[in-house]
Parts: structure tokens; sequence; C-alpha cells
């Protein structure tokens, strides 16, 4: 198998990852039993290869913080894979 090209080989490579958070509730909300979720990430794809810029855009609050926490492996994903 040839090797690839440095410039299309791929250095991360981000599968539908997603991080949800749970919203705190009180008492009686937690016993009646319904689980509710912040979707902070929710099925973002992305890939980047070597010698690109990768630059993450959006709107306050959009999830890009916790995208690159999930990147960094600072925060464990609900979902989904990341490849070195």
């Amino acid at each position: 198998m040839p090797e690839p090209s440095a410039t299309n080989e791929i250095i991360l490579q981000a599968k539908d990852l997603k991080k949800w958070f749970p919203v705190r509730r009180r008492l009686r909300q937690a016993l009646q039993g319904e689980r509710r979720w912040v979707r902070a990430v929710d099925g973002v794809s992305f890939s980047v290869r070597r010698g690109e810029i990768f630059g993450l855009i959006g709107e306050s609050g959009c999830g890009k913080t916790t995208t690159g926490k999930l990147v960094m492996k600072l925060l464990d994903p609900t979902s989904g894979e990341m490849e070195f």
C-alpha cells in the first residue's frame, strides 16, 4: 500500500461526536424518573489534514469550547469517536 502524501494525510478525525450534560433537577422531579439533558455537542464530524489550518466558528453557546475540550481529551464524549 502506498504511503499517503504529506498534504493528504489525516492527522485528526472526529466522527459523530456528542456531549450531553444532565440537567440538575429538584428531588421531586428526579423521583418522577424523567431525565433531561443539555445537548452541548450533538453529531459533530470533521477531519484535519497535515498542513491544514482548522478553525471552529459559530454563535455564542453553540458548543465550540466543548468540542475543543473533547478533542483535547479534557472531557469524555457521550458518544462518537476521535482518531489521531
